[in-house]
């Protein structure tokens, strides 16, 4: 079931005059829904290498499905480099890679 498909089931049931506790719990699952982003909207969505990669030298998350691993790697003239202790071959098959999250900040940090 999608989020879309959860929310039309959700406020389909509003119509039934459920008690009281149902419908306080039913309103909240709704207003939780429609305050999550869609999955297009999502910005850690994994992206298969076949629709597209990611540019030369960009920092990203990486997919090694052969080890079940995920890396941090940069893809420069076709080929994946792992960071780490040193710089080297990405050793097995990535399929999908994901833009890094945004930096952590402190509270105090904040804008």
């Amino acid at each position: 079931m999608t989020r879309e498909e959860a929310l039309e089931w959700f406020k389909d049931r509003k119509e039934m005059n459920l008690d009281d506790k149902c419908q306080q719990a039913e309103d909240m699952a709704i207003k939780a829904l429609e305050q999550e982003p869609s999955s297009s909207e999502k910005p850690n969505k994994w992206i298969p290498v076949r629709e597209r990669l990611p540019e030369d030298k960009q920092a990203v998350l990486v997919w090694c499905p052969q080890y079940k691993n995920i890396y941090c790697a940069y893809l420069e003239k076709e080929q994946w480099w792992i960071f780490g202790a040193f710089v080297q071959i990405v050793p097995n098959e990535v399929i999908a890679w994901m833009p890094l999250p945004e930096p952590y900040r402190a509270e105090s940090e904040e804008v």
